[in-house]
């Protein structure tokens, strides 16, 4: 009841100022700086002055200002947060000389150097924003550090999406970071012509990485290494994919990446060894001095990701609420501490992991209670288990509509998981810390980097044999934005049927079932019902499906077939909503095909690709993919016939070139421009 009775005074806040953040991040509004501060100096006028707000019993007006003032503070600080919005942003559409100082550690890929940077200067011109930089990789790429400034000539590209139905927003995730352009520079293009950087941020880095290479250098087990190095610093690029797959499935992931978990095991541990210090005088002011210098302190040595900046934010305003001991200021915590991050960062509410923290802590506050409650035992070890799986059930309950939307999947024995992986990341957070402060002492070090080896590999073998459980994982859902909001007004009444006892918010829940049911069964209705021809966005791979209904003939190289990394990014989350988790009916290698040309519904498609023939045939759309020459004749024959030409990424530059010079622009798709082809057909 708490949260109903106590959280609207900061949601009056924090509510109109997101939703003019939606506004403006959705709709791109111009406002401009004059009608924000007209709006902010009315209401700080009637706020300064009570006495008069209650003589002229203008509450209300007020209400309405500070409300609208609000509305118009979220959309000017999205507005000027989003630096394209600005007049000296960087891009140009040709090549240039820009000055560009790279933002953060440089990422050392198989094939490239990939850098965030700050661009300073265009030519003679100073100018702002961020950008993600590729560098051919050399060993003088290699060496280059956070701060240094490069000259470079390059040219940038907007980040656009592939197209591909259902796949993965790349662009729209980096514009949540305000990186709109990329680049791709060879070695002859740039110079390291200086360094500027943050001390501050320069030192966390230089901590990170020196406590990272303690970790490499260590006696760990080399899986352990990687693992090791994701729980204590969030260092996660040298994770593979089958170790994140087994984590994934066993619901676990969240141990690999450091945020809320972590700082809250470390604020826990801290709490209890620091305890008996509120017995002496001004213990409680020296108790809760002691656990926010941990908990920064915590965030010092891991780099200060944004992640652990939330996390600690977020909790040290849970443990100031809590030593007040006023009863609702855990919740207004939360909400203050969410209050100041958007304020400083309004994009930061479209980032899933701000979106799970904050659902996970809500829910472990407000639930976990409630589900503890529902059973009790007199032996403490049994008690100790139930209540860290409530813990894990609070979190699940709030988190999960979430999980189905962004990831697809929900793993069905995560409460087995964090019964192990909870206490295990205890213990070796508390000996890593431990190892931290203590590698220069031999014998000390040498026996905590063997116990930490040790508690690694039993979490290991424990998250491995959950996720080799028969049907462990529950994959390829797929909902909907929409869906996922139904989802979680059905667990708000839900919750608050069983927490308030009214009988009619149960009601209210059941008809959110209903919607859901009924949202599912108009989409597997329009599924069996709809044939397409997809041809995807993908790099240097022809890929074609062909849809009946919610099977489909899946048309690529062996090569791609057998690359599951590549279908899972690009392709099988649209298998799964098209036909759930079994997916393609039938994979072809489509080099095979005899004869490439397909018909639907009186409509031919061809590929001329030297990987298939060489041939070019009279078809109503022909698919260009890898090809060193088209003759005019040819050319004109498919002008006579009006063929539209669907040109694949892997076209060459001259021949895509050859074509926007001599082919009538409407009877071009560029898939690299527009993303996949998709087309409807019937028998």
């Amino acid at each position: 009841m708490l949260i109903i009775k106590n959280i609207p005074s900061i949601l009056k806040l924090l509510l109109p100022f997101v939703f003019g953040i939606l506004i403006q991040y959705y709709f791109q509004l111009i406002w401009n700086l004059t009608s924000i501060l007209i709006g902010l100096i009315l209401s700080l006028s009637l706020l300064l002055l009570p006495t008069i707000r209650r003589q002229l019993k203008i509450d209300s007006i007020f209400g309405f200002i500070s409300i609208g003032t609000l509305f118009l503070i979220g959309i000017y600080s999205a507005s000027t947060k989003v630096s394209t919005n600005q007049s000296n942003y960087f891009f140009k559409s040709n090549k240039q000389y820009y000055q560009i100082r790279i933002s953060e550690p440089i990422q050392i890929k198989e094939k490239s150097i990939k850098i965030k940077v700050n661009v300073l200067s265009r030519n003679d011109t100073l100018v702002i924003g961020k950008s993600l930089v590729t560098l051919e990789k050399t060993e003088e790429s290699k060496s280059l550090k956070y701060g240094d400034i490069l000259l470079v000539y390059a040219e940038f590209d907007p980040i656009s999406s592939n197209g591909n139905p259902l796949e993965f927003d790349y662009g729209a995730y980096l514009r949540m970071f305000d990186i709109h352009h990329q680049s791709y520079i060879n070695k002859s293009k740039w110079q390291k012509i200086g360094n500027s950087k943050n001390l501050f941020f320069n030192f966390t880095y230089g901590i990170s990485s020196y406590l990272g290479n303690l970790i490499d250098n260590s006696i760990l087990a080399t899986e352990n290494k990687s693992i090791a190095k994701a729980l204590l610093l969030g260092q996660k690029e040298d994770l593979d994919k089958d170790t994140l797959r087994t984590y994934s499935s066993a619901g676990a992931m969240h141990v690999l990446a450091v945020s809320g978990l972590h700082v809250g095991i470390i604020m826990y541990i801290l709490m209890f060894v620091l305890k008996p210090t509120k017995r002496i005088k001004y213990g409680k002011q020296l108790f809760l001095m002691l656990v926010l210098f941990g908990v920064w302190f915590y965030a010092f040595i891991t780099g200060l990701s944004p992640s652990v900046l939330r996390s600690s934010l977020m909790f040290s305003f849970i443990i100031i609420g809590k030593e007040v001991e006023r009863e609702t200021s855990i919740y207004q915590s939360i909400m203050v501490s969410a209050f100041i991050l958007i304020l400083i960062d309004p994009l930061v509410i479209f980032k899933v992991g701000f979106q799970l923290s904050y659902l996970a802590v809500i829910g472990i506050v407000y639930l976990q209670p409630k589900i503890y409650n529902l059973l009790y035992t007199k032996y403490k070890f049994f008690d100790y288990l139930w209540s860290i799986t409530s813990v894990s059930f609070a979190a699940q309950i709030a988190t999960f509509p979430l999980g189905l939307f962004y990831f697809h999947q929900f793993p069905k024995f995560f409460f087995i998981s964090n019964l192990v992986v909870i206490p295990l990341a205890g213990f070796i957070l508390a000996i890593g810390v431990c190892y931290f402060l203590l590698h220069l002492v031999p014998i000390i070090s040498g026996l905590l980097i063997r116990l930490l080896d040790i508690v690694l590999t039993i979490m290991n073998f424990c998250v491995k044999w959950v996720e080799e459980l028969p049907d462990s994982t529950w994959w390829g859902i797929s909902i909907t934005w929409y869906e996922t909001v139904i989802i979680y007004f059905g667990i708000l009444f839900a919750v608050f049927a069983f927490s308030l006892k009214r009988s009619k918010l149960l009601i209210y829940s059941g008809l959110t079932t209903v919607l859901i049911l009924g949202s599912f069964m108009l989409s597997s209705y329009k599924t069996k019902h709809t044939n397409e021809i997809i041809i995807y966005n993908i790099k240097d791979e022809i890929a074609i499906d062909i849809y009946y209904g919610s099977k489909n003939l899946f048309l690529a190289s062996k090569e791609l077939n057998n690359d599951e990394n590549k279908l899972l990014f690009h392709i099988q989350h649209y298998w799964h909503y098209k036909g759930g988790k079994e997916g393609a009916f039938k994979h072809f290698d489509i080099t095979r095909l005899k004869s490439p040309i397909l018909s639907f519904n009186s409509n031919t498609y061809s590929i001329l690709d030297r990987s298939i023939n060489s041939e070019t045939y009279s078809t109503n759309y022909v698919v260009i993919g890898q090809t060193d020459f088209i003759s005019q004749s040819v050319l004109n024959k498919w002008k006579q016939n009006n063929t539209t030409l669907i040109i694949h990424p892997s076209c060459s530059y001259t021949v895509k070139g050859y074509l926007r010079k001599n082919y009538p622009s409407y009877l071009q798709f560029i898939i690299a421009d527009k993303g996949a082809f998709i087309t409807t057909f019937s028998f």
